[in-house]
C-alpha cells in the first residue's frame, strides 16, 4: 500500500503564508469549495490542452473534464456538472403535503 493516511493527510494540508494568511493551495491540490460544497481538485493545460478534476468528498464523486480547445473553462464545465449531480442525487425532492384527514 502505497502511501496511507500520514500521506493523505499531508497531501490536503493548506500552505499558510508568513501574515497567517491561508491558501487554497496543498501540495498540489486545490482545497477550497463551491456553492457551499468541500472540494479538492487540481487542473492545468499545455499547449491547447486544458483539464479539471474536481473532488468532492463528502458526496464520494468526481467531475473530470478535458478539452483540446485552449478558450475551453473545464473547470466552469465541471462546477456546472458537479451542481446538477449533487442536486439530483443527493437534495431530496421535496414531499407534497398529507392529503387532509376528512
Amino acid at each position: 500500500k502505497v502511501g496511507g493516511k500520514e500521506v493523505f493527510d499531508l497531501m490536503h494540508t493548506v500552505g499558510t503564508l508568513n501574515n497567517g494568511m491561508k491558501l487554497d493551495y496543498a501540495f498540489a491540490l486545490n482545497i477550497s469549495t463551491y456553492k457551499d460544497l468541500k472540494t479538492v481538485g487540481h487542473g492545468g493545460s499545455l499547449g491547447g490542452y486544458k483539464s479539471a478534476h474536481i473532488r468532492f468528498p463528502k458526496h464520494n464523486f468526481s467531475v473530470i473534464c478535458l478539452s483540446n480547445l485552449s478558450s475551453f473553462n473545464p473547470t466552469g464545465l465541471a462546477h456546472r456538472v458537479a451542481v446538477l449531480l449533487v442536486h439530483h442525487l443527493y437534495i431530496p425532492e421535496p414531499r407534497p403535503a398529507a392529503a387532509e384527514k376528512r
